[in-house]
């Protein structure tokens, strides 16, 4: 029987990063120190350049951390890093300036807009341009596993959002709507509406919820689920 895979990564991607399941700690195959945020399902990006104290990224406690959802450098030897249990990791690379991103994004993370909010970030604070940027959205909860209510459809519908990141919706006896999500699709609309080539975005397509033996998965487990980091390094 094959063994799960310890770490996910994306082929060809240029620079180190991975993606942990229950089985692998990224941290420990990418250069430290390791940057972390207090994510809270917002939109503050937080530019790490050589002007920032590090100290409180670094720290054990999440009450110490920044609060922030996604993480820029453009600085070699340090590894951005966010935690996750069924919400969307976007890893992002601009090789032309040398420069990436680490975002976390749940379903009130991508009506804030955290993704667009991070590649805006890289082209103001480094000179990005999005046509040269890559991205990897790792694996989150998968559109056969997450139904929603009309809350998401309606906020998702607000910031323009395809109505095919939804499908079968049911009503149910109290008049209730409600509809599978696939936020991976969600957070790969973002990316091309930001100007990221389809080609330079590669999908996990990875359901954390389907896959007990291989993922943590909060929706799942409720309390007792753990978390994966999904970090990215230059080098």
């Amino acid at each position: 029987m094959r063994m799960p895979e310890a770490l996910l990564v994306a082929p060809e991607f240029g620079t180190p990063h991975a993606f942990e399941t229950r089985h692998g700690d990224v941290t420990s195959v990418l250069p430290g120190p390791t940057l972390r945020l207090r994510q809270v399902h917002g939109r503050a990006v937080h530019v790490i350049d050589g002007d920032t104290c590090v100290d409180d990224y670094q720290a054990e406690e999440i009450e110490r951390r920044p609060a922030g959802d996604a993480l820029i450098t453009d600085l070699p030897g340090i590894t951005l890093a966010v935690a996750t249990a069924d919400c969307v990791p976007v890893l992002l690379h601009d090789p032309a300036v040398g420069a990436i991103a680490a975002v976390h994004a749940g379903w009130r993370g991508i009506a804030a807009e955290i993704v667009p909010a991070a590649v805006a970030a890289m082209q103001t604070a480094f000179g990005s341009r999005p046509e040269n940027c890559r991205a990897v959205v790792g694996p989150c909860v998968g559109p056969v596993a997450y139904r929603v209510g009309p809350e998401v459809s309606q906020q998702f519908s607000a910031i323009g959002l395809p109505l095919d990141v939804f499908r079968a919706a049911e009503t149910d006896s109290a008049g209730k709507t409600t509809a599978l999500c696939d936020l991976g699709r969600a957070a790969t609309w973002q990316l091309r509406n930001q100007g990221i080539p389809a080609s330079g975005i590669w999908l996990a397509g990875r359901c954390t919820v389907s896959e007990p033996e291989l993922f943590h998965s909060y929706r799942r487990d409720r309390e007792a689920a753990g978390r994966m980091t999904a970090a990215i390094a230059l080098v």
